[in-house]
Order: C-alpha cells, then sequence, then structure tokens
C-alpha cells in the first residue's frame, strides 16, 4: 500500500479546505447584517464612522443588528462588520420585511439598495442607503457627486426625494 507523505498530506487538507470554501460560499463565513429601520421609512439613510462618539453594534444571535434612528443617521464606532462579504437583511421597527434587492426585484420596487460609501476632506467616512425604487437609488447616487451632499440631513433629502 501507498503511503502518503506529509507534504502530500498538507495538501490534500488545503484542497479539501478550499474546497470547502468554494462550496459554502464567502457569505456563509461572515455574520449577516441586519438593519432595523423607524416604521414607514423612506429615504436615505446614512451610517458614518464615528469612533469616538459612535455606538458600539455588538454581534449577537450570531448577526450584527443595526437600529436606525428616527433622523436617518447612525454613529458607529467601526465598519469592521460591514467591510467583508456578508448576508443582508433589514425590517420595519414593528417586524414588517423590507426587500433586499437581488437580479430577481424589478425596479420599481421599494428595497433596500446600497448606494455608497464617500468621505469629504477630513470628514468622516460615510454609507449612504437609499429605501426606494431603483430610480431613487440612481438619483441618490447621482446627488452623491455633489460637495455638499455631506452637509444636507437625511430628514431634509427624504423630503424632497418622496416629491419626485
Amino acid at each position: 500500500m501507498h503511503q502518503q507523505t506529509p507534504v502530500r498530506q498538507n495538501l490534500l487538507r488545503r484542497s479539501i479546505v478550499f474546497l470547502a470554501f468554494l462550496t459554502l460560499g464567502c457569505s456563509y463565513l461572515n455574520p449577516p447584517v441586519h438593519y432595523v429601520l423607524p416604521d414607514g421609512y423612506f429615504g436615505i439613510f446614512k451610517i458614518i464612522l464615528d469612533p469616538k462618539n459612535g455606538v458600539d453594534v455588538p454581534l449577537k444571535d450570531r448577526q450584527y443588528t443595526y437600529e436606525i434612528p428616527e433622523d436617518g443617521i447612525l454613529r458607529i464606532k467601526s465598519f469592521a462588520a460591514l467591510r467583508p462579504m456578508h448576508e443582508e437583511s433589514a425590517a420595519y421597527r414593528s417586524g414588517g420585511e423590507i426587500v433586499i434587492p437581488t437580479s430577481q426585484v424589478r425596479d420599481d420596487v421599494v428595497a433596500l439598495r446600497d448606494v455608497g460609501q464617500y468621505s469629504v476632506g477630513d470628514r468622516p467616512q460615510t454609507i449612504v442607503f437609499v429605501l426606494g425604487t431603483k430610480a431613487h437609488h440612481d438619483q441618490v447616487r447621482k446627488d452623491l457627486s455633489n460637495s455638499d451632499m455631506h452637509q444636507i440631513t437625511p430628514k431634509i433629502y427624504n423630503q424632497r426625494l418622496k416629491k419626485e
């Protein structure tokens, strides 16, 4: 009987681990992120990196839960949980589910859409989401190129967004 060398055994172990990663997918390797929005919320919200004054979002029940305040601005100590690939879900405080868009979601469906991240000058890094249609997402993305966007509060911006 042919005996495997330590090098072959190590290569075999690494191959098995690699195949397991491919099979499971990256999203299963990191805890999911859940966003909780005020009932009836519509429009943008911002998650701002604020290591000194932001809230700590601990891992609880095997997920990170981000409670978005009424004013649409959540300051957190770290973006670490948001950086790696992860699954996302969202709901209103009362428990109503919010759609997370996939390739199956039509453009006219109101869903939680990731607009992106920005930083202006020495201002903190900010992640922007919009709860709206694809058209709302596109409008917010266009408006983010305006250098004054960081000064506009979600509450004021959302009043305008609803009218369009």
